[in-house]
């Protein structure tokens, strides 16, 4: 049975959060429209094993894009400019922590939700733009680094530069 504007379906995160959400969400998210395609759907909530604050953040940010015109990825949107910085898309992750934009991308991934991904991702690079490798390490939390023996070893020179 196809998601109607009239469908809902309660999900409940690996820690046991449960999510009424309703087609503006549904519509966002390919695995909670095969729900709808491929399974009848029950009372029962569906099991999303994601964590609750992080799949809450997600139902928001969707949420936000309920009257707008289903979503077009850019990749098949015939060169469509980046969102600008007001758009709402943009500006909902402003009180987002770098770790949040992390694990909701989790969530989104997990969830196959195209409008997500790509604003994450938009938002991930703006926040990075013109960052050194060292900032860059430190967005992404990521501690091992080459050592200058590691680097001469690699034939790299200088690894001070930015993106």
């Amino acid at each position: 049975m196809p998601a109607t504007r009239e469908s809902k379906v309660t999900l409940k995160s690996k820690d046991n959060q449960l999510f009424d959400v309703g087609h503006e969400v549904i519509r966002e998210c390919k695995i909670l429209l095969n729900v709808f395609e491929f399974a009848s759907v029950s009372s029962e909530p569906v099991l999303v094993a994601v964590e609750g604050k992080y799949l809450q953040i997600a139902i928001e940010f969707l949420t936000t894009f309920q009257h707008d015109p289903p979503y077009n990825p850019p990749a098949n949107a015939n060169g469509q400019a980046p969102p600008p910085d007001d758009d709402n898309g943009v500006t909902f992750w402003a009180n987002h922590s770098n770790a949040d934009l992390e694990k909701v991308i989790t969530v989104a991934e997990y969830l196959d939700a195209p409008r997500l991904i790509d604003y994450l991702c938009h938002v991930i690079w703006k926040r990075n733009k013109g960052s050194t490798v060292e900032q860059m390490a430190a967005f992404f939390d990521i501690k091992d680094r080459l050592t200058p023996a590691d680097l001469a070893k690699l034939g790299v020179e200088n690894a001070d530069y930015t993106v």
